[in-house]
């Protein structure tokens, strides 16, 4: 472990590669439930990743036409998509409707956003 980094960090990075631990995913019934532990554990511990996870909501930008998402990894690309793990779900988009990601988040077109259940 990284030792200069905070302790709430590294769990909150810890929480990121735990929550793609679902059935969909190919995970056992035991994986993904030893990961939910885990996770609850990490969240008691350290309470102010809370504000972290409540800001993760999906974003409409001012221009009213691009949404932005946070993910929880890129997981593939090619040259006209890349797949995202989004609540724990793997998403391919097309490059085409993006306007950028990062590591961390997306930005989309609206309806795009809408069709994929991403959009509030």
């Amino acid at each position: 472990m990284n030792a200069t980094k905070p302790d709430s960090s590294r769990a909150l990075e810890r929480i990121r590669l735990m929550i793609p631990r679902t059935p969909v995913n190919g995970c056992t019934a035991a994986e993904t439930d030893s990961a939910a532990r885990a996770i609850g554990l990490l969240i008691m511990r350290y309470p102010e990743l809370l504000d972290t996870i409540q800001n993760a909501e999906p974003q409409r930008l001012p221009d009213d036409e691009t949404i932005e998402v946070y993910h929880s990894g890129i997981l593939a690309e090619t040259s006209k998509a890349v797949l995202f793990l989004i609540r724990g779900q793997q998403c391919w988009l097309p490059r085409s409707q993006m306007t950028s990601f990062d590591r961390r988040s997306v930005r989309m077109a609206a309806w795009l956003a809408n069709e994929k259940g991403f959009a509030r």
